[in-house]
């Protein structure tokens, strides 16, 4: 009965939505949304390693908190990762944190973002460090970012960027696994693909150059027969559109986008149980405990560019 409740479930999205489904999903996001308070199952953490041909090349933390008021927010998220690339004879490691500030319904209104980036070559060692500072100012996502090149001559550069936002909150990517803890809170839920949610989703890259909102299209399924552990997974894809004057404008979904999708096992409590497989086949990740990774351990260039060889 479940392979059968789960092949009729995949059934349902194996065409991109039409644009009756996304207008059902645009209102069932904005109906979901619809909280005032805290809800305890959407705090969580997680943790992962990414791996190149066995050697470690990169950790992420994750965590979405309570932040008891600060600032006025109901959540907040953090985010802090390391990750090393290295090409021909030179290698970067990047070094990044942000900490960010949600209203009740996951929205972003604030926080604040940091990075390091380490340039390494025959010529020797080049630091790049940028932070940036977020608000919500004239109903936009404005961003004040300062980099500099750590022991140059010259001074510090301080840019101001920003996203038109038009009255609405984009939930930051890291979490949107939270909106599962809100359906979880509904009465009588159960996941069915039918189902979509679709909300504006915002990328917080680490280069802080520019941040894209775009839908993210959410779907709540059984867990199928590789679904060890789990009670659901989440079925997540980003597609094309913009948040304008008259709300999320979401496109019909080319085949390319309906293809690239993530899925993520997850336990009764909404939490995930492990990462979705990355995009670039020579990259394994791996599910850490957040209360013992080191998000300060080394990686070793060497090996990574020595594995990388290998595996390209």
């Amino acid at each position: 009965m479940l392979l059968l409740l789960t092949t009729f479930a995949h059934t349902a999205e194996l065409r991109p939505a039409s644009a009756e489904a996304i207008k059902n999903g645009i209102e069932r996001g904005r109906a979901l949304r619809k909280q005032s308070a805290l809800v305890p199952g959407a705090l969580h953490r997680y943790a992962l390693i990414m791996k190149v041909g066995g050697v470690r090349c990169g950790h992420a933390l994750v965590s979405l908190e309570d932040a008891k008021g600060e600032g006025g927010a109901v959540y907040k998220l953090v985010e802090k990762f390391k990750a090393a690339m290295v090409a021909d004879d030179s290698g970067e490691v990047i070094d990044y944190e942000g900490t960010y500030l949600l209203s009740a319904d996951l929205g972003l209104f604030g926080g604040s973002m940091s990075a390091v980036s380490e340039t390494i070559s025959k010529s020797g060692k080049q630091a790049h460090e940028s932070s940036a500072r977020l608000s919500i100012k004239d109903e936009k996502l404005v961003w004040i970012v300062t980099e500099k090149i750590v022991d140059s001559k010259t001074g510090p550069a301080i840019t101001s960027r920003n996203v038109p936002l038009f009255g609405q909150r984009p939930i930051p990517r890291n979490a949107l696994l939270a909106i599962a803890a809100l359906a979880l809170a509904e009465n009588k839920f159960k996941p069915d693909a039918r189902d979509a949610i679709c909300v504006p989703s915002i990328d917080l890259n680490w280069e802080m150059d520019q941040f894209d909102v775009e839908p993210a299209w959410i779907v709540f399924d059984l867990p199928g027969i590789t679904g060890k552990n789990a009670a659901m997974q989440l079925r997540l894809r980003y597609l094309s559109g913009e948040l304008t004057e008259k709300g999320l404008q979401v496109e019909t979904p080319k085949p390319e986008e309906w293809r690239a999708l993530q899925v993520w096992p997850l336990d009764a409590q909404g939490h995930p149980l492990s990462h979705p497989t990355p995009d670039d086949p020579r990259l394994t990740v791996e599910s850490a405990d957040p209360a013992t990774l080191d998000v300060n351990a080394p990686l070793d260039l060497e090996k990574i560019g020595a594995a990388s060889k290998v595996t390209k």
